[in-house]
């Protein structure tokens, strides 16, 4: 894969050369940097690097597979608390829902049992090099989980 990254200015260096360090280390030495880093104090946010990093450094995951999660870990408590407003449908026996972003990043995923006992599922990830268009995509994602309720 090419290597999409920027340079890093000079005062991040170290912390990149840390981040290359722990991603290849081995658990003794991940162990070691992060001993080393736990006095550290972390940095405010306006300090960090505003680029994409999910190229170096992510997980992934199908669709399906996270649909099935959701499903599988709809008892846990982060799940079954207070319904997110996203995906809240009057009626519906349960809704679950779990977003995340990072830069360049955005991933808004739902599963919910419908009235009638239907499982209904959507998943809206965008990645790229900048910040994704969180209200367009959150309102296309409402849509897309919404419209269940009215197909059968």
């Amino acid at each position: 894969m090419p290597d999409h990254r920027r340079p890093v200015p000079a005062g991040r260096k170290g912390a990149e050369t840390k981040r290359t360090a722990y991603g290849a280390g081995t658990p003794e030495e991940r162990r070691a940097i992060l001993d080393e880093l736990a006095g550290v104090p972390l940095p405010s946010p306006s300090d960090l690097l505003p680029r994409a990093t999910w190229r170096d450094a992510e997980w992934y995951l199908t669709a399906r597979e996270l649909c099935g999660l959701l499903l599988e870990l709809r008892d846990a408590p982060a799940l079954n608390g207070s319904p997110e407003p996203l995906v809240a449908v009057e009626g519906w026996r349960w809704t679950g829902y779990k977003g995340g972003s990072e830069v360049g990043v955005l991933n808004l995923s739902a599963a919910g049992i419908t009235a009638d006992g239907r499982v209904v599922c959507a998943i809206l990830t965008a990645n790229g090099d900048r910040l994704q268009p969180e209200d367009r995509l959150a309102r296309l994602f409402f849509t897309l989980f919404r419209s269940a309720e009215k197909s059968r």
